[in-house]
């Protein structure tokens, strides 16, 4: 069983992480989930309300996570996200949302530009209504023995703009109508950030700082988690004219932005690099990907900027991250199915002896 880590501890870490410091090894966590839960959507199939949340439900829920979890995290920090894979800004700009089996969609809603105008961050918007009043509610619930997060933005501004035109109508877009799709950009990084900023308003720090988002970080201020999925679509150039700007954006507007992607979409990291803004990137593996073969690249990001990694990936796989990647900066969450799973993969990845004298 591995030793449980304190919080304190995990807090000096990632103050470490952020600012890219010396230190004996990398941050080393895992997690245990694979797929997001339905548990509280009362609806089974179709359109889904704001009424069809349930808050218990979803406390419970996060309850039960924090019992099953904390002790064989490592060094992730465990946070508590209402709904995290809810797509709340997507139900926020308009978006019809539709549940099917297990799946929760967000349909395109910008049918002509002409409704550009009415696309913004309002406080009175039901559904941040009850984005809030989950918040406020797991705040009280939580009463301070878990850290409760306010930086997940699930997809974020860049792949709303696909959510809300479509993603072939966009790629037109982007040739037929570039200037629109910048005031797009901008009008959802609005919403985005207005919600988080009023989220915050909401949450308490832990331990001097924000925790926040499903890669169960902390960091010394605000922290958000943003998206790209969009970019498989997209050529180099196209990120960095439509792309780039908007996590600028953000980055200017939090101070610990973190940029995810998945191991598809790592021709964008030149361009990311380029972002001083942006504090760190997050790369997931898609599922039966193996990282290895991107260590040069990896170790190309963390001459700039921290790196995470976090996802599903062999013990051996991490270990290799381990040795030949600089420690400054770095960190591997290891997804897992359960428990056992979990405290297994600590106990080979902090094995004793595992780390060498290079930083």
């Amino acid at each position: 069983m591995p030793i449980l880590i304190s919080d304190e501890e995990k807090v000096a870490r990632f103050r470490a992480f952020w600012t890219r410091a010396e230190t004996d090894r990398p941050l080393i966590g895992t997690t245990i989930a694979t797929f997001p839960s339905m548990r509280a959507v009362r609806r089974a199939a179709g359109l889904v309300e704001p009424g069809d949340l349930d808050v218990q439900d979803n406390l419970k829920e996060l309850d039960e996570e924090w019992e099953d979890r904390r002790e064989v995290m490592g060094d992730a920090m465990f946070v508590a996200n209402p709904l995290w894979a809810f797509p709340w800004h997507s139900a926020m700009a308009g978006c019809p949302i539709k549940r099917d089996a297990d799946n929760l969609w967000a349909l395109p809603a910008l049918d002509d530009w002409g409704q550009l105008e009415r696309l913004r961050f309002d406080p009175g918007n039901p559904w941040f209504r009850r984005q809030l009043e989950f918040t406020q509610a797991l705040v009280r619930h939580a009463a301070g023995r878990y850290p409760v997060g306010a930086g997940e933005l699930m997809l974020g501004p860049v792949d709303l703009t696909m959510t809300l035109r479509g993603h072939e109508r966009l790629a037109l877009d982007m040739y037929d109508a570039p200037e629109m799709v910048d005031a797009l950009g901008q009008r959802c990084v609005e919403l985005c950030a207005g919600a988080a900023r009023a989220l915050y308003a909401a949450v308490p720090t832990h331990l001097g700082g924000r925790a926040g988002t499903i890669r169960y970080l902390w960091a010394p201020g605000e922290v958000v988690e943003t998206a790209e999925d969009i970019s498989f679509m997209m050529s180099p150039a196209l990120h960095r004219r439509f792309v780039a700007p908007l996590h600028r954006a953000m980055a200017q507007r939090f101070p610990y932005t973190l940029v995810h992607l998945h191991s598809a979409q790592l021709h964008t990291v030149p361009s990311l690099l380029d972002i001083e803004e942006v504090a760190a990137i997050q790369i997931t593996p898609d599922f039966g990907e193996d990282l290895v073969p991107q260590i040069p690249l990896m170790a190309q990001i963390l001459e700039r900027k921290p790196l995470l990694i976090h996802g599903v990936m062999r013990v051996d796989s991490a270990r290799t991250m381990m040795r030949q990647l600089p420690r400054r900066g770095l960190a591997l969450l290891v997804r897992c199915d359960t428990r056992a799973e979990a405290a297994a993969v600590l106990d080979s990845l902090l094995e004793p002896g595992l780390f060498t004298k290079r930083p």
